[in-house]
């Protein structure tokens, strides 16, 4: 998601949530402001759940790493990383706020706010107790309802960004990174590639020039490999697959597999594989499993006979 996009979203948004304030037309106590709808902490949740006609997004904790989050877009999808965006949206909602308390309201005003038969539901999981909030149909193509009923018969006017961030979750709640580490974080890597293997001394760091040279002769900089490892180090991700899912066609063949390091500790890894269906896959330390890649990647694989081999 472009930076115009996330720009034209927070706007309508906004726009959605005084659009609400004009439909409200019964007066209510006190001044609109900050009020709890769900009194839970951090600590005692333990997973946010989003439906609609179109989608399923869950945000749950690592069952041995509180620190980890992770993301399912999809009943049967496997489970991807959540990034830092994901992580304070979670946190957001222990305990989860609301602009304003709008009270019960009759069958006229509901249907009105787009709650009566709201397929649209929140789910928030803490301390193995489920507690749901129907959530108002759509005002429109691209604007979102800000209106949310507990399952007491309460209404509330939730803030602007929490059900377009659910929404959208594919585009910015998925921690889309390779590695953890930059370019200039690791002094040597090793690449092997089938029988063959080569390893490399890194010098530099952006934006500062990077150089790269093999270890056995290291004041003889290649420029060859380090314009292949700038290649593979900028290689981007097309689709994310979850953690425990396969590609289409099983597990793909390895390729080439580059460890990198950092006095002589390693610091991870990058496996390129080619799967059944001739497209290119990527695995790191860090990715919950295989990386769909974009195309060009045939060149890479090529060249990574002769940066190996060093022939």
């Amino acid at each position: 998601m472009n930076a115009r996009a996330m720009l034209l979203q927070v706007v309508l948004a906004v726009l959605a949530l005084v659009a609400a304030v004009l439909v409200w037309q019964r007066g209510s106590a006190g001044l609109p402001g900050e009020v709890t709808v769900l009194e839970v902490s951090s600590r005692a949740l333990q997973r946010v759940r989003f439906d609609d006609e179109a989608r399923v997004v869950e945000l749950f904790r690592d069952e041995r790493d509180a620190a980890t989050l992770w993301v399912r877009l999809g009943e049967q999808s496997g489970e991807l990383r959540g990034n830092e965006m994901a992580k304070s949206l979670f946190a957001s909602v222990a305990p989860l706020k609301a602009v304003r308390d709008l009270g019960m309201q009759d069958a006229r005003k509901l249907e009105e706010m787009g709650l009566t038969g709201s397929p649209r539901k929140l789910t928030l999981t803490a301390a193995g107790r489920e507690h749901v909030f129907t959530l108002g149909a759509r005002l429109g193509e691209e604007v979102p309802n800000p209106y949310a009923r507990r399952e007491d018969g309460s209404v509330f006017l939730l803030g602007p960004s929490l059900v377009p961030q659910l929404e959208s979750a594919a585009a910015i709640l998925v921690d889309r990174r390779m590695h953890t580490f930059e370019l200039g974080e690791f002094d040597a890597f090793t690449v092997f590639q089938g029988a063959h293997s080569r390893s490399f001394v890194v010098r530099g760091a952006p934006p500062e020039p990077v150089t790269v040279a093999p270890q056995r002769t290291p004041e003889a900089p290649d420029e060859l490999a380090r314009a292949w490892l700038d290649r593979v180090w900028r290689l981007p991700p097309r689709d994310m697959l979850g953690r425990g899912e396969e590609p289409p066609g099983g597990e793909p063949e390895e390729v080439f597999r580059v460890e990198f390091k950092r006095g002589g500790r390693r610091l991870g890894h990058l496996t390129v594989a080619r799967g059944a269906e001739g497209d290119f896959f990527a695995r790191t330390e860090h990715t919950a499993g295989w990386v769909r890649l974009l195309s060009g990647v045939d060149a890479l694989a090529a060249m990574a006979v002769t940066v190996a081999s060093g022939s």
